[in-house]
């Protein structure tokens, strides 16, 4: 099942990602990505996601969702493209990582 988002900009950049492996196909790491719009991460390990955003230009802002119910946890943090990143867990449960481009 999947819970409601409490952000409707959630969907309509899903709607736009495709599936993507990340950097050392980690099997408890999912993610979708759209270089122009943004990438949607399903992080269900206490490690964090390593993500390549070589050859991006740009900010990405990262929130975090929680994958029970949707809403939008606290915090919002603002990563600069161009390089490999870490994003990590800073939940240590399963969380649902969201960049959009900014």
């Amino acid at each position: 099942n999947i819970p409601p988002v409490s952000n409707s900009d959630f969907l309509s950049a899903a709607s736009g990602m495709k599936p993507f492996d990340l950097p050392g196909n980690p099997a408890d790491q999912w993610a979708l990505g759209n270089k122009e719009v943004g990438y949607i991460i399903y992080n269900n390990s206490a490690d964090a996601v390593s993500l390549d955003l070589t050859g991006l230009a740009g900010t990405f802002k990262v929130q975090r969702l929680d994958p029970k119910d949707g809403k939008v946890l606290a915090g919002e943090e603002r990563i600069k493209a161009g390089s490999a990143t870490k994003i990590k867990n800073q939940s240590q449960r399963p969380e649902i990582i969201w960049l959009s481009k900014i």
